[in-house]
């Protein structure tokens, strides 16, 4: 997170386990805060993601697989219908 402004207009997704051992949910959090103002700062919010599933350990499952899949498809091939 020391170089977030490095980051947009890229699009980033973050999703996070509130149980993941890996990745607190608090450590998930701040790094969420600097990167959601840097894509402000840079105006391309919508170009910036952070999705927590509070059951969810590591392994985030098939809702995330399906969130993931539609990210890529509007960030990665265009998709302008695709969901954000």
């Amino acid at each position: 997170v020391r170089h977030a402004d490095a980051y947009p207009p890229r699009p980033l997704l973050m999703l996070n386990g509130a149980r993941d051992p890996a990745i607190p949910l608090p450590c998930a959090e701040t790094t969420a805060r600097v990167f959601e103002r840097a894509y402000r700062a840079a105006d391309v919010s919508e170009r910036f993601r952070f999705r927590v599933y509070p059951d969810a350990a590591h392994d985030l499952g098939a809702e995330a697989e399906g969130v993931v899949l539609a990210w890529w498809k509007r960030w990665l091939l265009g998709d302008a219908g695709g969901s954000r």
